[in-house]
């Protein structure tokens, strides 16, 4: 097991779940709540991280995390793989729901 590997296996959900409420609300103001544009996933994680203490143990770079933030997303409808490799799309249920709201 890598170090990335070993510090994912206790990732709290509070952690997953505050990081998806970043990462929409950085993908509804990018986006203008428009289902039709195309972000990348790298770089809309990235900046959900951004100035968050609490994550310098669960760096942007950790795949493993930044994996079960967008898999949850996919999962709940929120949102749809974008025009390119690694690039996602808001959905209409991302965009309204009240949890993701800036």
């Amino acid at each position: 097991m890598n170090e990335d590997e070993h510090m994912t296996t206790h990732i709290p959900d509070s952690y997953v779940n505050d990081l998806k409420r970043k990462v929409m609300k950085n993908l509804i103001e990018r986006t203008d709540k428009d289902e039709t544009v195309s972000l990348s996933k790298d770089d809309v994680y990235k900046e959900a991280c951004e100035g968050i203490s609490v994550y310098d143990s669960y760096p942007s770079t950790n795949t493993t995390l930044k994996n079960r933030v967008f898999q949850d997303l996919f999962g709940e409808g929120s949102i749809v793989d974008g025009n390119a490799p690694n690039e996602v799309k808001i959905t209409f249920r991302g965009k309204r729901a009240p949890e993701y709201q800036p």
